[in-house]
């Protein structure tokens, strides 16, 4: 399977943008089949398939869903998917003001009449970026 096509095919069935998001930067992780390895578990785009139904499952919790991952994938590229999860979750959330300055400030001025009760240093925080662990 080449990348473009299973990226052209991913987007058109809305497999889960973390998934996307993840093999866009492991293009070599999508399909990881080894015939030397004793592994029942590794990664093909069916079973990436099955992760990203797995991740829009919101009655999961986190270890069930490392776990389900892992056995959907393997444990060591389930274990390196968590861990690329978490670290763009981590992100987001850091530079989430960032966003929120950027929206605030894009809005009209008759849309903003809370604007006394959004306090300066908001827009004066300055946080450095992040770099995803891979």
């Amino acid at each position: 399977v080449e990348w473009d096509d299973y990226f052209d095919w991913a987007t058109d069935n809305n497999i889960h943008p973390d998934v996307v998001g993840f093999l866009t930067a492991s293009k070599q992780d999508l399909y990881t089949f080894d015939t030397k390895s004793s592994s029942r578990a590794f990664a093909t785009p069916r079973s990436w398939s099955f992760v990203s139904e797995l991740l829009a499952d919101n009655d999961v919790d986190a270890d069930t869903l490392a776990d389900l991952v892992a056995g959907s994938i393997g444990e060591g590229l389930g274990i390196k998917f968590m861990a690329h999860r978490l670290t763009m979750c981590l992100y987001y959330m850091q530079n989430f003001h960032c966003f929120f300055q950027l929206f605030y400030r894009c809005l009209p001025s008759n849309l903003t009449r809370f604007n006394a009760s959004i306090p300066n240093e908001i827009f004066s925080r300055r946080l450095h970026p992040v770099s995803p662990i891979l």
